[in-house]
């Protein structure tokens, strides 16, 4: 993940460049050649491998399952803005332009409230508890951790208010992730709370990049990422 190349750059047939390393300008990794770093250099890359019988391709299938779930999120979204738009509608109904507009300010809360309630629920009775594995990319297992990623995408977005909050480790908390006392986290990316521990006394950092997954040759590799205490 999050691998740069510059301008004029060649990689070769079966080269490997590892997560968060870089190819200069015009720089050329020959067939089969292994890189890390940045600059890159020479280093044994891993790669998850699946045994072929367990990398059954059925990308029609799964497709259109990511397709429905797209379609499920969009809908998931309408219904969490449901109660703060009916909110402000009753008030200018009800009320009048003066009602509406202090609905308006009492809906942004509410909002907030409601779409981290509802996600929670959607993660434990859709999504449920997700394994470190290694697992097909045609696969439930694979798209139950895909799902997640995109939900809790949205989520970044949408619950920014309360990032870097004292309120965003209770939120991971319920979303199943281990977390000690006077752990900070800020604008954390590609974060599964199933598969994250921290320590007490922990800072997280903006952009922080914890729990990316690997990807290569159909199938993906998720892991326990663990922070100790006071660490940063």
């Amino acid at each position: 993940m999050h691998s740069t190349f510059g301008l004029n750059i060649t990689m070769d047939d079966y080269a490997k460049l590892d997560d968060m390393s870089a190819l200069a300008d015009d720089d050329r990794m020959g067939a089969g050649e292994e890189r890390r770093g940045c600059p890159s250099a020479s280093a044994q890359v891993d790669v998850p491998e699946v045994d072929e019988t367990q990398r059954r391709s059925r990308p029609f299938l799964f497709g259109l399952l990511h397709l429905a779930l797209i379609y499920v999120m969009g809908y998931f979204l309408i219904f969490t803005m449901a109660p703060s738009v009916l909110l402000i509608g009753a008030a200018l109904y009800y009320g009048g332009y003066a009602w509406g507009i202090g609905a308006a300010f009492l809906a942004v809360p509410v909002g907030i409230i409601w779409y981290a309630a509802s996600t929670i629920a959607l993660k434990w009775l859709f999504v449920g508890r997700v394994e470190p594995g290694i697992h097909a990319v045609s696969s439930f297992a694979y798209l139950r951790h895909w799902f997640l990623d995109y939900l809790l995408n949205n989520t970044r977005e949408i619950l920014m208010p309360i990032y870097a909050t004292t309120y965003f480790p209770t939120f991971l908390r319920l979303l199943g992730a281990k977390i000690g006392k006077n752990v900070e986290i800020s604008t954390v990316l590609h974060i599964t709370p199933d598969l994250l521990e921290i320590g007490e006394g922990s800072f997280c950092a903006d952009a922080s990049l914890i729990g990316g997954k690997r990807i290569h040759n159909g199938v993906v590799e998720v892991k326990t990422n663990r922070i100790g205490a006071r660490s940063f």
